[in-house]
């Protein structure tokens, strides 16, 4: 599936060194559909999806920093989830890895998270893979895994294959 909307990526994080070279590492696919919104706090960012879904676009993906100067990203993934739930948005949350932060962001309902990588090199996977999405309709890493298949027949025949 190969989107021909524009594609709406927000970005929110306190620090401008974060949200600044994450917005240039989106504008460097050089996707004329592509059109990044920068915020660093959640009244903020929540105040900005309003107006462009408003506006008769709907976000793609919201990359939020876990710790926000206002609230923190299970907040942003809970309103999100409520406000928009007819809407398949990607929520991303990225932080320091500590195993309560991780489990309370999916029981939210974000779809990914990343450790906060320390260079903004570390960053590229992670907006490839984003962009892979859009372009190409590959399924990233982070999509929602898909349920095994029951079927008891389905496993015999795989391991009479060996």
């Amino acid at each position: 599936m190969i989107y021909e909307k524009d594609q709406v990526i927000f970005i929110c994080d306190n620090s401008p060194r974060v949200n600044d070279g994450l917005a240039s590492l989106f504008k460097d696919l050089q996707l004329d559909n592509l059109r990044v919104y920068q915020t660093s706090s959640g009244k903020e960012l929540m105040s900005k999806v309003s107006e462009v879904v408003d506006s008769g676009k709907y976000p793609s993906v919201i990359v939020t920093d876990f710790l926000l100067s206002d609230c923190n990203a299970i907040q942003v993934c809970s309103e999100i989830r409520k406000n928009y739930p007819p809407f398949p948005i990607s929520v991303i949350g990225i932080g320091q890895g500590a195993v309560e932060e991780v489990t309370a962001l999916y029981r939210s309902g974000v779809n990914a998270y990343f450790c906060k990588p320390s260079t903004l090199e570390e960053y590229i996977p992670i907006v490839h893979s984003i962009a892979q999405v859009w372009l190409y309709g590959v399924q990233p890493a982070w999509k929602e895994p898909q349920p095994i298949n029951d079927d008891r027949r389905f496993y015999q025949r795989r391991r009479s294959r060996k």
